[in-house]
């Protein structure tokens, strides 16, 4: 697939490419060859939209090779740019900030970011290349692979580059500089190898400070983070408890209710229970009652019969003694009877 990125000057050149009309011929006419001339109409507006095209992808080709030299232009600038801010013992050298635009880090990030559009150019020549007619086909392809070589070589230089800056920024960190100055006069003056002036001393004692209250910060950051662990285990072994007495709550509170409905269910059968009793008590003694009136009645019906046959026969109380009860019963319920 072609990439769908298009510079702004490359579209420009391609509106301005010249555009010719040949669907009007500028030729006589006759009658005879009016049919033939009609029936030539679409091959040259044919022709005209293959040379319009092929012009347009010449004019992008060459609108990227534009590009492309000037991203190696810049690259090559600002190498040459880095390299003399690299140089520590250049006359008037002065260390660059170690943040921000001006430093050696983003100078060489910066390259990086231009090596990467100028390769993506590349890229989209080598796409360009594809439709272009044959005869100027091999030429870009030639072309093509110089640009890669090229880059390459490029990025080479761009990675010793970045190297280069990374060791000057730590020399100038530490202070383990040698330098030359030029004093009015003209007489040169070498400073002493390992020598550190007050600014430079200043900034390797903050340094010095900063990586202690690191050091210090980085400590207690580590012993929060195992009092943070220690925290969570707790908290999920506290957790774990609590679910399980929230199930062992749980199954008791279901235990209990099912206990409370077998209770209910006992004391109503045993509620029933004393009602049946009480109610078997009532006839029970009733019975007995009843029983115990109708002795009385016979015992004292058979004693006030006994008592008047004494009374009249002496001989027959004497001859028939009673033994038992059953005729004063019998009578008994003769009277009733009646």
């Amino acid at each position: 697939m072609r990439p769908p990125r298009r510079s702004c000057r490359a579209l420009r050149l391609v509106q301005r490419a010249p555009k010719r009309d040949l669907s009007r011929p500028s030729l006589p006419q006759p009658s005879l060859l009016r049919p033939s001339l009609l029936s030539l109409v679409p091959l040259l507006s044919l022709l005209q939209h293959l040379h319009t095209h092929d012009a347009a992808m010449t004019t992008l080709f060459q609108a990227y090779e534009e590009e492309y030299r000037d991203g190696v232009r810049t690259i090559r600038d600002e190498s040459e740019a880095l390299r003399h801010s690299c140089d520590r013992k250049a006359a008037r050298y002065k260390a660059p900030p170690v943040t921000g635009p001006g430093s050696r880090v983003q100078r060489g990030a910066h390259l990086t970011t231009v090596l990467a559009q100028v390769r993506e150019l590349v890229n989209s020549m080598e796409y360009e290349a594809n439709d272009l007619p044959a005869a100027h086909r091999q030429t870009a392809k030639e072309r093509i692979a110089e640009y890669r070589t090229n880059l390459r070589t490029l990025e080479e230089g761009i990675a010793r580059l970045k190297a280069d800056a990374s060791a000057a920024d730590r020399l100038d960190l530490l202070g383990d500089i040698e330098r030359k100055t030029t004093s009015a006069s003209g007489a040169d003056e070498a400073t002493a190898p390992g020598a550190l002036d007050d600014v430079t001393k200043a900034h390797r004692m903050v340094m010095l400070d900063n990586t202690a209250k690191f050091k210090d910060a980085a400590g207690k950051l580590l012993q929060a983070e195992r009092l943070l662990n220690d925290t969570e285990t707790v908290g999920n072994e506290a957790l774990t408890s609590l679910r399980y007495q929230t199930e062992t709550m749980q199954h008791i509170q279901e235990t209990t209710i099912v206990v409370d409905e077998e209770v209910s269910d006992a004391r109503r059968i045993i509620s029933g229970m004393q009602k049946v009793m009480i109610k078997h008590k009532l006839i029970l003694t009733a019975i007995i009652i009843v029983l115990l009136f109708l002795i009385l009645v016979a015992i004292y019906v058979s004693v006030t019969k006994n008592h008047r046959n004494s009374s009249s026969t002496s001989s027959e109380a004497t001859g028939e003694p009673i033994t038992s009860v059953a005729p004063s019963l019998s009578w008994l319920s003769s009277k009733l009877k009646q």
